[in-house]
């Protein structure tokens, strides 16, 4: 069925608390199969699954989605522990960083219809986590420098990493032409990276 966003990260725990008892009641009227939470932290996750399991009303956690890539592991400091002990998938967004994993932004700052460049100014989001720092710029042409010596695309090493980590149940990432989407499908299909490559990486 259709992916419904209930949107507010930020609201007060009593409003989340009243629209995770809405989505209970559309859950057992058949109308929403699995409800999943979008940007949460440990502490918001484990109080909704803590509230399921105290009070049927309310549904059960599936999935969280939120950002990580190599570039962004904040999943991994805390809510990659709450999602194994709870059984909850993480949906993982951005796998690329806006495309930064690419490499495509490292050699004069990339293609000007490239998101980063399209939307400069206008992605507040983006470019406070992805900005022009110079220990990104580093990370990722360390990064590809990798993918090179294992013999894979920056873009192959980025999503296979992320495929490959523990509770990852997807991988939810945009193409915005057919050679970006094959290349995606043909990481997707190859699996989890090489455990020496992996190793590296970390």
């Amino acid at each position: 069925g259709p992916l419904i966003r209930v949107a507010g990260d930020r609201f007060p725990w009593e409003i989340k608390a009243a629209i995770m008892g809405a989505l209970g009641r559309l859950v057992v009227q058949g109308k929403v199969r699995h409800v999943g939470v979008s940007n949460e932290t440990p502490f918001g996750l484990m109080r909704m699954c803590e509230l399921a399991r105290r009070d049927s009303r309310f549904p059960a956690i599936a999935t969280v989605q939120n950002a990580y890539s190599l570039l962004c592991r904040t999943f991994d400091l805390g809510m990659a522990e709450c999602c194994a002990e709870e059984g909850v998938s993480l949906l993982a967004y951005s796998p690329l960083a806006m495309g930064l994993l690419t490499g495509k932004y490292l050699e004069g700052g990339g293609p000007p219809g490239a998101r980063l460049n399209r939307y400069r100014g206008r992605y507040a989001e983006a470019e406070s986590r992805y900005g022009p720092k110079p220990n990104v710029a580093a990370a990722v042409a360390a990064y590809a420098a990798l993918a090179a010596d294992a013999g894979l695309s920056p873009t192959e090493l980025a999503l296979r990493f992320v495929a490959g980590r523990p509770c990852v149940g997807s991988v939810v990432l945009g193409a915005s032409s057919e050679p970006q989407l094959v290349e995606a499908l043909a990481a997707a299909a190859a699996g989890s990276l090489p455990e020496d490559v992996a190793a590296e990486v970390d």
